[in-house]
Order: structure tokens, then C-alpha cells, then sequence
């Protein structure tokens, strides 16, 4: 008798239909969340916008969504905004990137704030992603986790009027919150 596995895999996400949904992994299980609000879209594009001084000095290269980041068969995501360091873009192909970008950015929404904060959290942390950044663009702050071990440690929360630091940039919040 064969054992059939539950679970979705990678190849299962490509042969669902491109209809503007977020369709992501993880350990299998399907996550799906609408596209989202023009607000969300700001935020994303602002960020995006300010990372770019850093690609430009020829630190790394920024990818705002939609870009499946495949962790595993079981787990793959897709972040509002990751930013992958110079030497570490081999793990950029044709389709995806595979392996842990060394920043990634999700702006909170009514129906990814759970998820954001929680098992996504947990698994970018479980996967290797070096920092992770949770936008709320309600509270208008910026929360900042750094990896240590194989989880993350909040290094803080940064507000309207605030500054980031990354890779020798500094980051305005109240440019990316715009």
C-alpha cells in the first residue's frame, strides 16, 4: 500500500493558476491571502525604493514581491521585500531564491498580521533569514528581529522619526512609511 503525503510541495504551487492571489508554504500547509491594498503597495515601493541605495553602491541586490523564496519543498514564502547580499547571490536563479535572503521585509494587513508575527516569525528565523523586518503601517513603526541561533531576538522597534540601520545605510521611516 502506498503512503500518499498530505502535504503541498513547491511543484504544487507552480501548477496553481496566477489569479492574483499570494499563495505561500508552510511545512506543507497552504497559506492564501488576497493581493494587496494600494496603502500595502506604498509601503512595499518605498522600501523597496530606499534599499536600492544599497544595491546601487554594489552591496546587494533588493527584490520587492512577487518572489517565491524556497526554503524547502514545504516551505516557501514570498516576501513584501528581501534584500540579498553581494556575495550571496548565487542563491538567486531563474524561477526563485533558494536559501535565506539576508533581509526580509513584510508590511503588516488585517489578514498577514497573525501570520507575520507568529509562524512566519518563527520559520524565517528556523531557515536562516539574518533580520526580519515587521512594517505596520497603522502604528507607523517598524519592528527589527535579528537572528541568533536558529530563532530571532527583537532588536527593537523603531517609530515615525526613526532611523534604520543596514549594511551602512541609513533608512528613514518616516520615507518608508510615506
Amino acid at each position: 500500500m502506498a503512503v500518499v503525503d498530505p502535504r503541498y510541495v513547491y511543484e504544487d504551487l507552480l501548477a496553481m493558476p496566477d489569479d492574483g492571489k499570494r499563495r505561500e508554504l508552510l511545512e506543507g500547509d497552504l497559506l492564501v491571502s488576497p493581493s494587496p491594498n494600494p496603502r500595502h503597495q506604498e509601503v512595499v515601493s518605498n522600501l523597496t525604493g530606499a534599499l536600492r541605495v544599497l544595491q546601487a553602491a554594489g552591496k546587494g541586490k533588493v527584490y520587492p514581491a512577487p518572489l517565491d523564496v524556497v526554503f524547502d519543498r514545504y516551505t516557501v514564502f514570498e516576501p513584501d521585500v528581501m534584500f540579498i547580499r553581494t556575495e550571496r547571490l548565487g542563491i538567486v536563479g531563474e524561477r526563485n531564491v533558494t536559501g535565506a535572503p539576508d533581509l526580509v521585509v513584510e508590511v503588516l494587513s488585517e489578514s498577514t498580521r497573525d501570520m507575520d508575527l507568529g509562524p512566519k516569525l518563527r520559520a524565517y528565523g528556523r531557515h536562516g533569514v539574518a533580520e526580519y523586518w515587521v512594517v505596520d503601517p497603522d502604528a507607523g513603526t517598524i519592528q527589527v528581529f535579528r537572528r541568533v541561533g536558529d530563532t530571532f531576538v527583537e532588536a527593537g522597534t523603531v517609530a515615525r522619526g526613526g532611523e534604520l540601520a543596514f549594511l551602512g545605510a541609513t533608512l528613514k521611516v518616516d520615507e518608508i512609511l510615506a
